[in-house]
């Protein structure tokens, strides 16, 4: 594991305003398996970033007032170290001929079961804000 923490902060000012703030950070690196073929894996690094923060401001004793703010990110990154196409196995080439590595699924219930591993990165990343 590289780094990972989380940070939190509670705060009121007043008896009518509190706020409340939370950061989690995730940096991490491993090797997953894809399958129960061996030597059929990949490396993997992500990193996971977590934001929340809430004001709430109390109004009236019946009217209170809440702002919500979030941001999260998941940057996945997954390398296979042993890129493979069906030429490996012993499949035809294609139009492009046999160098093309790309991924190589494969199925066979109660039996073979085995995926192959592209080289991805991924980052999808939300943001949310709500005041009622």
């Amino acid at each position: 594991m590289k780094a990972n923490f989380v940070a939190r902060i509670d705060q009121s000012f007043g008896a009518a305003d509190k706020i409340f703030g939370r950061f989690y950070y995730n940096d991490d690196a491993g090797v997953a398996f894809s399958g129960n073929l061996p030597g059929n894996f990949y490396d993997q690094d992500y990193r996971n970033q977590n934001l929340g923060l809430n004001w709430t401001h109390i109004l009236s004793p019946t009217k209170v007032n809440s702002l919500t703010l979030g941001f999260d990110r998941t940057a996945h990154h997954f390398v296979d170290p042993i890129p493979r196409n069906w030429h490996d196995f012993g499949g035809p080439c294609n139009s492009r001929g046999c160098d093309d590595k790309y991924t190589i699924s494969l199925f066979i219930p109660g039996s073979i079961n085995s995926q192959g591993n592209s080289n991805y990165y991924q980052t999808p990343t939300t943001y949310q804000v709500s005041d009622l």
